[in-house]
């Protein structure tokens, strides 16, 4: 499986090590985007499916494994590593937050505080501009002191980047200097 996507965080175009291109520059919360793998391979599509979705938690080793490994080529530098977060009713739902899983395969320990403080249509049903529109105030920094830090900001799958950027939001909106989004796949 390839390690080496790389991609602006907020037009997706590739770039060398995933930070914003001159284009975006000042319009993305999001500073960096590190991409393990493209979510089109099949390969990679039903893992994370069957991870998320069926509850086949033995797969997480091997995915935090990839991630493990894609994060130490890149070497990037952060202060803390915070999941994306689940609204708590969708964590009822599913029983686990799958990006905390995979910050814990890592061997990394995460920093909870971020929170999804609406309830939202799932991301996955709906088309790009809907999904901006959906997570507009979404989230919220609830945690412990984190300004002027830099954020490894971990879940398993981007899309159109909605997600992770209305998290970086939040997150700058709490004093953080940067946000490097890091996700198991993209697409």
């Amino acid at each position: 499986m390839p390690l080496n996507h790389s991609f602006c965080p907020r037009c997706t175009l590739p770039v060398y090590d995933g930070r914003v291109c001159r284009k975006c520059h000042g319009k993305s919360a999001l500073d960096q985007l590190i991409v393990c793998m493209r979510y089109e391979e099949g390969a990679v599509r039903e893992a994370i499916h069957t991870f998320k979705y069926n509850g086949v938690f033995d797969i997480s080793s091997l995915l935090g494994k990839i991630m493990r490994e894609k994060l130490r080529r890149s070497r990037v530098v952060y202060d803390v590593v915070v999941p994306g977060p689940l609204h708590k009713q969708r964590l009822r739902q599913r029983g686990f937050n799958q990006a905390t899983l995979l910050v814990q395969s890592m061997s990394l320990q995460p920093m909870r505080g971020l929170v999804r403080k609406q309830y939202t249509v799932p991301q996955a049903d709906l088309e790009r501009t809907a999904r901006l529109m959906n997570l507009k105030d979404a989230f919220e920094w609830r945690g412990g002191e984190i300004i002027g830090q830099t954020i490894l900001l971990v879940d398993d799958v981007s899309t159109t980047g909605a997600t992770l950027q209305a998290c970086a939001h939040a997150l700058k909106r709490a004093g953080v200097r940067e946000v490097i989004g890091f996700v198991l796949a993209h697409g």
